[in-house]
């Protein structure tokens, strides 16, 4: 099975991390890339979801809250990777601990 698409929304995007994952093989879209800059969250979800990525973002209060509002409402998403906003070293980064 291959790894999911990642899309990373504009509260993470970050070329160090960008460039890491993409180095190492990982498909990465980014609001800023798709056109999708200033988009509401939850428009943001729906444009992942419609490319089958996993989305990442340091947003986490209201990504966890939309996420619960499309369970209940029965919308599906692939997915939503929710990190601590954080300047991402990734000089000496190795990927061991970086798993789907």
């Amino acid at each position: 099975m291959s790894p999911p698409k990642l899309s990373v929304d504009e509260d993470t995007q970050s070329n160090a991390l960008i460039h890491a994952l993409r180095s190492r093989g990982w498909s990465v879209l980014t609001t800023s890339e798709a056109g999708r800059s200033r988009q509401t969250d939850d428009e943001q979800l729906r444009f992942a979801a419609s490319q089958n990525c996993v989305l990442i973002t340091s947003n986490i209060a209201d990504f966890a809250r939309l996420h619960a509002k499309w369970l209940n409402t029965g919308i599906n998403h692939r997915g939503i990777i929710l990190v601590r906003q954080q300047k991402w070293d990734l000089a000496n980064w190795r990927g061991e601990s970086f798993a789907c």
